[in-house]
C-alpha cells in the first residue's frame, strides 16, 4: 500500500483534493479584503478623530497635553501591534488562518464598541483615559495579528502567476480603511456642528465599525483555510525533504525587511494621521477640508498600487520596488 510519505503521486493527489478552485479563492479574497479594510477603518478612526478625542478622554484644561496624551495612546497601541504578530502568528500556525482573521475582526469591533460607548472624562475622570488606553491596547494586539496574518494568507491563496497582484491587494486595504475612515470623518463633520461633533458625533465611526463588523465576519466564516495550512495539517508533519534556513540568514533577513519598511511606516503615518490633525489644532483648517484632502491623496495610492502588484509579476519584486 503507497504512503503520501514515500509516494509522489499519493502526495500530489492529496494537494489537488485540498486546493481550492480559483473562483473559491477569489471569494475568500474578497471576504479577506473587506475585513482587513474594517479593521484598518477602525485603527485610522481613532487617529482622524484625534482631536475630538482629546477633549472629552483627557483633562480639557491642558489642550495641548491632552492632545499629546490621545497621540501616545495611539503610539502605545503601536507597541502591542508586533506581540500581536507575533502571538496570532504561532496561534494561526496552528489553528489555521481562518480562525485567527476571524478572532482578531471580533477584538477590534469589540474595541471600537467599548470606545464609541465608553463614558467621557467629565463624567469618571481619568479612568475614562484608563479605559480608552486598554481598549487601544487590545485593538493594537489583534491588529498586529490581523496584519501578519493577513499578509501570509494573501499570498499563499493566491495563483502563482498572480501573487504580486494580490499580495497588494493587502496594502489597498491598508489605505482604503484609512481613506474610508477619512470619508465618514468628512462625513460628520459636514454634516453635524462643530458643537455636536465635539460632544457625541465623535463616537459615530467606532460605533459604524462596530456594526460593519458583523457583515465582515459574515464574509469571513465562508472563507477557505490557507492550503499551505491545510496541506501541513493533512501530511501530519511529513518531511518534504527541504532543509531550514539557517537561524543566522533568517535573522538578517527579518532584521533587513524591518528596516526597510520602518521609513516607509514613519512617513505614511504621519502623512495618513498626523497631518490632518495637525492642520486642524495648528493650524486652524476647517475638519472636514482636512478630511477630504487626506482622502484625495489616499485615492491616489489606492489607484496605483495594484499596477505596481501587476508590474512585479512581470518583471519581479526586487526589480520593482
Amino acid at each position: 500500500m503507497s504512503n503520501s510519505k514515500t509516494d509522489p503521486g499519493a502526495a500530489t493527489g492529496k494537494r489537488d483534493h485540498l486546493a481550492p478552485t480559483l473562483r473559491s479563492r477569489r471569494k475568500s479574497l474578497f471576504a479577506s479584503t473587506v475585513g482587513n479594510v474594517l479593521e484598518w477603518y477602525e485603527w485610522s478612526a481613532y487617529a482622524v478623530f484625534a482631536p475630538f478625542i482629546a477633549t472629552v478622554m483627557f483633562n480639557p484644561s491642558d489642550r495641548v497635553s491632552a492632545l499629546l496624551s490621545t497621540l501616545a495612546v495611539f503610539a502605545v497601541g503601536f507597541l502591542m501591534r508586533p506581540l500581536g504578530g507575533i502571538v496570532f502568528g504561532r496561534i494561526a500556525d496552528r489553528r489555521g488562518r481562518k480562525f485567527v482573521l476571524v478572532t482578531t475582526m471580533l477584538m477590534m469591533a469589540g474595541g471600537s464598541l467599548v470606545i464609541g460607548l465608553m463614558p467621557t472624562y467629565a463624567s469618571i475622570g481619568a479612568w475614562a483615559s484608563l479605559v480608552l488606553l486598554l481598549a487601544r491596547m487590545a485593538q493594537g494586539f489583534a491588529h498586529g495579528g490581523e496584519s501578519a496574518t493577513a499578509n501570509t494568507y494573501f499570498a499563499e491563496i493566491a495563483p502563482s502567476e498572480s501573487r504580486g497582484l494580490w499580495g497588494s491587494i493587502v496594502f489597498v486595504a491598508i489605505f482604503g480603511g484609512s481613506a474610508l475612515a477619512y470619508s465618514v470623518g468628512g462625513a460628520v463633520t459636514s454634516v453635524l456642528s462643530d458643537g455636536a461633533v465635539a460632544e457625541w458625533g465623535w463616537r459615530v465611526p467606532f460605533l459604524l465599525g462596530a456594526l460593519l463588523a458583523l457583515a465582515a465576519l459574515w464574509l469571513r466564516r465562508s472563507m477557505d483555510e490557507s492550503e499551505v495550512f491545510a496541506e501541513g495539517r493533512a501530511e501530519d508533519g511529513a518531511d518534504d525533504g527541504g532543509r531550514p534556513l539557517p537561524r543566522r540568514q533568517v535573522v538578517r533577513a527579518v532584521l533587513l525587511v524591518i528596516t526597510m519598511t520602518s521609513g516607509i511606516t514613519a512617513a505614511h503615518y504621519t502623512w495618513t494621521s498626523y497631518v490632518s490633525t495637525y492642520a486642524i489644532t495648528r493650524m486652524g483648517m476647517d475638519a472636514g477640508v482636512a478630511y477630504w484632502c487626506s482622502v484625495a491623496a489616499q485615492c491616489v495610492a489606492l489607484t496605483t498600487l495594484p499596477l505596481w502588484g501587476r508590474l512585479s509579476d512581470k518583471v519581479g519584486r526586487a526589480t520593482s520596488s
